[in-house]
């Protein structure tokens, strides 16, 4: 408070002028751009730092999906410090328009008739309640949402997300994992996930250049076994 009233006196005695945002910094964003964030910030260089509002200032930002604020910060004499989270795509959950894309804490994205651009697996049989850009992917099914949560988080965490084209949460006594050539992936009772998962970024890079197309790949926590359902191509 008396650090507030200081400054107060310093913007009295030097003029208003003295404490004019001149300078904002932005960290934290990848596919965003500096330009395209100040400009939703609403954060003006004319504007004086004591009218800042910081609350507004996030709001404003977090208006889009992708931005998480960490924090907004005044750094006085002259400049605003801006930390964001961007959010990246996770899954495309499949919704009556096309796909639902969320992203970390299951945060919707976009919605679009569409697949985003680069990989992204397609989650499948997952009823939900509201998938609004902006709010939290909403299920009646918690436990479904719970597998789904479960499954990414293994297939981000091992870097064998790369290899997943598809999880189908129809039948949860029977999941279905296929890769993106379309073969099935089984993983049995959804325990050491890691392990599996660390198998299936191993095995994948032959099979896929052997060409195969169909077959099914069984995991347990400490083996892989691939059959193939057709010929090796070559």
């Amino acid at each position: 408070m008396l650090a507030v009233l200081a400054l107060l006196v310093c913007a009295v005695l030097l003029g208003w002028d003295a404490f004019a945002i001149r300078s904002v910094t932005i960290t934290g964003y990848k596919n965003l751009t500096y330009d395209e964030l100040l400009a939703l910030s609403g954060v003006r260089t004319d504007e004086n730092l004591f009218m800042l509002d910081p609350r507004l200032v996030a709001s404003r930002l977090e208006s889009n999906p992708f931005v998480d604020v960490l924090s907004v910060e005044r750094v006085y004499p002259d400049t605003v410090a801006i930390e964001i989270f961007e959010r990246s795509p996770r899954a495309a959950v499949e919704v009556i328009e096309g796909y639902a894309v969320i992203g970390e804490e299951d945060i919707v994205l976009s919605v679009s008739g569409s697949l985003p651009a680069g990989h992204c697996p397609v989650v499948k049989g997952l009823p939900l309640n509201r998938w609004d850009p902006g709010t939290t992917l909403d299920s009646g099914e918690s436990e479904r949402i719970k597998i789904m949560d479960q499954l990414l988080r293994a297939v981000y965490d091992t870097g064998a997300v790369h290899w997943i084209g598809e999880i189908d949460l129809s039948d949860l006594q029977n999941i279905v994992i296929l890769s993106e050539e379309g073969i099935l992936i089984l993983v049995g009772e959804l325990k050491s996930l890691d392990e599996k998962f660390k198998l299936l970024d191993q095995i994948m890079p032959s099979i896929r250049q052997e060409g195969y197309t169909a077959g099914k790949i069984y995991l347990t926590a400490d083996s892989v076994n691939f059959v193939p359902t057709t010929a090796n191509p070559e």
